[in-house]
Order: structure tokens, then C-alpha cells, then sequence
């Protein structure tokens, strides 16, 4: 089985309906656009698709097959999975392509194999549970009361945790979070997650009250270029920090925000690279 086909479709993506923020400067996602979709196809018949949700990618994502990947992947057995994105990271280095592009092609080869194996990803990968547990996660409304409304329907409707994503002032979003954790009680999980919206002193201010409102995870309060920043603010709160997940180096550093003693959570995920 060998690669014959490699192809970049543009894709409309919808707007959201209604519209709705991560925190105030931060439009929710995807706003709409024009996204991209990647399709490997084999001698057997056998294809493997990967979706990119992202504004202006249809353009990026079609230059980048025609230029570079489509000579790359003919002819390349599509089961080398590691071999192939090797051979992205080596492209990399000179394309300095965007991140997503990296976990692209992984993304598909493995759409292609489980497919091919007539079997889901997720068993591929080696997984057994069938249900999981999941978390409501909130977008940004305009007041403290609309967001207690919210999480109570959050659990009525049987959510064990709630994360919120409030409005990126310090001060404002501590109140809110000790208003949630009283209005909810003692024995709901919450999150909160800042959308790297604060400078050092300020991720500092709201993780005490996080951590005085006995917060599960503080999620990415600042831009996660430095791992150095995110090992003083560990060092300053008493709340776990949850990070990594928009960093540029994706899962590659990592484990450097681990071994730092940034992180006791940490997120990634596919479309920030892929695993190697």
C-alpha cells in the first residue's frame, strides 16, 4: 500500500451561532472562514482526512501541499507513521511551516490507518474506556449572576465539573470565581482558565483567590513562550497550574514546563503538532 494521491480541499467554516468571546478582546472559536481539509489516498483505495478549523488556512494549507508535501508523500508507504513525521520536522526546519501544518499529516495517516484496519483511532491507540467524564466549559457572559445561572444548568444537566473563562481582569475574575465556588459548594470540581489574559503580578493576585476558593486547575493565565515565567508564578500560588496547551513548542517542551515544576497539569494536543 503507497501513497498516490495527496490533496488540500478549502472548506467554508461556519460562524459560531450566536457569537460568543473567550474573555473580553478574544473573539470565541472558530469566528468562520475559509478552513482546509487534507486528503491522502492510497494505490488500494484506502484515505485518510484531516480538518483545519482556522481562518485563511484553505490558501496556507493548499500552497503547502503543492509546494512541499505532495511530492513528499507519493509513493510513501502510509503505515510509516513516525517515519513521515520525521520527515515533516525535517521539513520544518527550513519551511518553518505553522504549527497545525505539523500535526496535519499525522492526524491523517492515522484517519487512513484506522480505516485500513476498519477500526476507530482511539482503539488503534490502545484505548478501552467507552464513556469519560466531562466538564462544562463556559464561554464569557456580561455578569457575575449569568454566570451562576449557567453553572447551575451546567449541573442539572449532570456536568460534575464546570471551568470557567471569564473577563481577563484580575480582580474582577477573582470575585467571580469565589462567587461560583459558593453558589456551587464544596463538592463541584471548578476550573478556570485565563486565556493567557494577565502579566506576572496579576496571575499571581488571581491564583491566590483560586486557591483560597480551592480551584482544581489554574489554566493558562499568560502567554506560554516562558517556561521560566510559569516557574515563578508556580513558585508565588498554591493552585495547580494546568498549561502548555498553546505553546509554539506544542509537545515538544512540554516536559520542560514538567521538569521546571510549571506544570502539575499539562494540555496538547494533535492539531499543535501530533505526537511523534
Amino acid at each position: 500500500m503507497r501513497i498516490s494521491h495527496v490533496e488540500a480541499h478549502a472548506v467554508r467554516i461556519p460562524p459560531p451561532t450566536p457569537p460568543f468571546g473567550w474573555r473580553r478582546g478574544l473573539l470565541g472559536g472558530p469566528p468562520g472562514g475559509e478552513g482546509a481539509v487534507l486528503r491522502i489516498v492510497t494505490d488500494d483505495g484506502v484515505e485518510g482526512a484531516a480538518l483545519v478549523p482556522r481562518r485563511g488556512a484553505g490558501a496556507i494549507v493548499r500552497d503547502v501541499v503543492t509546494d512541499v508535501l505532495h511530492d513528499e508523500l507519493i509513493g510513501a508507504d502510509p503505515l510509516q507513521r513516525e517515519w513521515l513525521w520525521h520527515r515533516m520536522w525535517e521539513i520544518d526546519r527550513t519551511e518553518e511551516l505553522p504549527i497545525y501544518i505539523l500535526g496535519l499529516v499525522d492526524i491523517a495517516l492515522w484517519d487512513l490507518a484506522g480505516r485500513a484496519a476498519g477500526r476507530p483511532v482511539w482503539q488503534l491507540l490502545g484505548g478501552f474506556r467507552e464513556a469519560i467524564p466531562a466538564y462544562a466549559s463556559t464561554a464569557t457572559f456580561a455578569t457575575t449572576q449569568e454566570y451562576l445561572d449557567v453553572a447551575s444548568q451546567c449541573l442539572e444537566l449532570g456536568y460534575p465539573a464546570i471551568k470557567l473563562h471569564a473577563w481577563g481582569d484580575a480582580r474582577e475574575d477573582a470575585g467571580l470565581c469565589l462567587a461560583l465556588r459558593e453558589h456551587v459548594g464544596d463538592a463541584v470540581a471548578l476550573m478556570y482558565d485565563g486565556s493567557a489574559g494577565f502579566d506576572l503580578p496579576d496571575a499571581v493576585y488571581l491564583g491566590h483567590a483560586l486557591a483560597d476558593a480551592g480551584y482544581l486547575w489554574y489554566e493558562e493565565p499568560i502567554r506560554e513562550f516562558s517556561v521560566t515565567a510559569y516557574t515563578w508564578l508556580a513558585e508565588r500560588v498554591r493552585v495547580p497550574l494546568c498549561v502548555a496547551e498553546t505553546s509554539d513548542g506544542a509537545h515538544m517542551n512540554t516536559g520542560d514546563f514538567i521538569a521546571a515544576g510549571a506544570a502539575s497539569f499539562v494540555r496538547t494536543s494533535a492539531e499543535s503538532g501530533a505526537a511523534p
